[in-house]
């Protein structure tokens, strides 16, 4: 089962991408889209042009994680939060399903301690806040 990770709306692409048996796209929920990445948040219509290609759709809370100093437990906390509001309000991501965060360098033992774990401590708290939300799979087939 063929599954593709891009940061660029896959619209235009979802019969080329059916052809080839992709039956999974990982998408991102990012509020500061770069001039690099100005597609990278996935947007209602693109996720209701994936749903109806009957894809399964996976997302991933990327905000700046690419350093140590983006990662705290407050930084966590609102993570989780805003992920779910858009998920949930924005999205319409059924409940149930799962949000990804990532740590996108590599972090030191000492930086995964200090830094990581209390960010991924505070995700958890933002999304139990906000509305349970178990496991993942949005469009589950």
């Amino acid at each position: 089962m063929p599954i593709i990770d891009t940061p660029w709306n896959t619209t235009s692409q979802l019969s080329c991408l059916a052809a080839q048996d992709v039956r999974t796209i990982i998408r991102y929920y990012n509020f500061s889209n770069s001039q690099n990445l100005p597609e990278k948040c996935l947007t209602l219509a693109e996720a209701q042009a994936i749903c109806a290609q009957g894809m399964n759709i996976a997302v991933v809370f990327q905000q700046h994680q690419n350093r140590a100093e983006n990662f705290s437990e407050l930084k966590g906390y609102e993570a989780g939060r805003r992920a779910y509001r858009y998920a949930h309000n924005d999205i319409g991501q059924p409940d149930g399903t799962g949000i990804y965060f990532s740590v996108d360098f590599d972090a030191s033992t000492e930086e995964i301690k200090s830094c990581v774990v209390p960010y991924f401590e505070g995700v958890q708290r933002g999304l139990r806040q906000s509305a349970p939300l178990p496991s993942w799979g949005l469009c589950a087939n």
